[in-house]
């Protein structure tokens, strides 16, 4: 077997790692880096020159494992590519927003090489798409298949969102298992991960928390609790509570406790506006409801009151004149999106709250803002001026990752003999390797480097 990391060795962007099993080439993922732009922003493609790919398996559809599927067909444009049920609706969608996102940094920030695709070269690849039942083996193809015996695979739910999955894949030279972006506790809407019962002989396993003793303490009935308390007291007072979220996934988890929150009295009965993605990824949600391991497979979010935030009014102080709450994209508040140009709004006034819920890279608005002492200035939108920090600017913890106590478990019950420590940064692939070995020093550890190839 051989490794390669084309992306997320020691970070977490652009994840696309080679895998060869037997003399079949296996892609895992296929993402875009969220915080790069142009070709730097791609897996070193580089690295795939005189490899093969046979087959593309894609765990789930944040952009980040997504994203640059269509350019690495481009090289390889005839391998099938793999991914559950409910990812194959998500994938499209997922990819005509990102043709849109890149066409809009083309002309603000004068990126030359976007797009790199379009629309209807994404409506051409569709037909390479093959959705698989979580559970049920499929084969993966060799070019040579007639010559040897192909390579199995199993997609596994992993827990983190609609349609992700680890995957397991069966061969002579061994079993593997890629974790994919996993969560082992039950969030609101999705159930905790299934990992596989049997012999693991190599472990591709990610890491996005393990740098995090914060992301261990905090208990989610405790931050719902918190949340709670904080969103009374915004309205109370007449303001209103922004809450940037992933368009895919996070909003869903939020929609489900507020409307939960909402029912049992816990909030006001005030209006929920919601962006428009997240109101697209919902219709998803609820399309899968009863063929994926829901908690409460009766939740619809049809059947939850929100009002669409549009273009328009998220420029403008109409959508926080009278108290409510805002769920909008982006969670890291990336430039130009309704969550930066609606937080633009309201930090100078004492009344509104904004309330981040997920991950937030260092190199973000989102991370600067929430790290910005009251009362000084800060810049989320570079083209804009400064602005003061006046409202309330809370973190809470609503994480679909697995927290490192529970990555050390994934490794105690799987037992492999090797670990590949992908999808986080230094301190927690650094943290990570140490506590296995301290945990069994017979497990081989191996961090990746990008571009670099492991023969295991």
């Amino acid at each position: 077997m051989k490794f390669t990391a084309l992306g997320g060795a020691g970070e977490v962007g652009a994840n696309s790692y080679h895998l060869e099993v037997d003399g079949t080439g296996i892609l895992l993922d296929a993402g875009v880096h969220p915080k790069r732009y142009g070709m730097e922003s791609l897996p070193l493609l580089e690295a795939l020159r005189r490899k093969e790919i046979h087959a593309i398996l894609i765990s789930h559809c944040h952009i980040d494992h997504l994203g640059a599927l269509p350019v690495i067909l481009k090289y390889f444009p005839t391998q099938r590519i793999f991914m559950t049920g409910p990812s194959f609706p998500i994938s499209m969608r997922m990819l005509h927003n990102t043709v849109t996102v890149m066409e809009r940094l083309k002309e603000e920030k004068g990126v030359s090489e976007y797009p790199f695709y379009t629309h209807q070269e994404i409506d051409m690849i569709s037909n390479l798409f093959q959705a698989m039942e979580y559970g049920k083996p499929f084969r993966i193809p060799s070019m040579n298949g007639y010559h040897r015996e192909e390579l199995e695979g199993v997609f596994l739910d992993a827990g983190h969102i609609l349609g992700s999955a680890g995957a397991l894949i069966r061969g002579k030279e061994g079993t593997v298992f890629y974790t994919g972006d996993t969560c082992r506790h039950d969030q609101t809407v999705i159930k905790g991960a299934i990992y596989p019962k049997e012999k693991i002989d190599l472990l591709i396993l990610e890491n996005t928390l393990c740098s995090s003793v914060e992301a261990e303490r905090k208990k989610r009935g405790n931050e719902i609790q918190r949340l709670a308390a904080e969103i009374r007291r915004v309205i109370t007072r007449g303001g209103t509570v922004l809450i940037p979220t992933f368009a895919l996934g996070r909003t869903q988890e939020i929609l489900s406790i507020l409307d939960r929150l909402k029912k049992r009295d816990r909030i006001p009965d005030v209006p929920i506006l919601v962006s428009g993605m997240g109101k697209v990824f919902s219709k998803i949600y609820d399309r899968f409801a009863l063929q994926t391991r829901r908690k409460d497979p009766e939740l619809l979010f049809k059947n939850i009151q929100t009002q669409s935030l549009n273009s328009k009014n998220s420029l403008t102080r109409r959508s926080f004149k009278k108290p409510g709450i805002i769920v909008a994209t982006s969670g890291m508040l990336s430039e130009k999106t309704p969550a930066n140009q609606l937080t633009y709004g309201m930090l100078e006034n004492p009344k509104h709250g904004i309330f981040f819920v997920g991950y937030l890279d260092e190199d973000t608005p989102g991370f600067q803002l929430l790290n910005t002492p009251p009362g000084k200035e800060v810049t989320i939108d570079s083209s804009l001026p400064p602005r003061k920090k006046v409202c309330d600017v809370l973190t809470f913890r609503f994480s679909a990752h697995s927290h490192r106590k529970e990555i050390l478990q994934i490794v105690e019950e799987l037992a492999p003999k090797k670990v590949i420590l992908v999808h986080g940064e230094k301190g927690s692939v650094g943290w990570t390797a140490e506590m296995i070995r301290e945990m069994d020093s017979g497990v081989d550890v191996i961090i990746p480097e990008t571009g670099k190839e492991i023969t295991l």
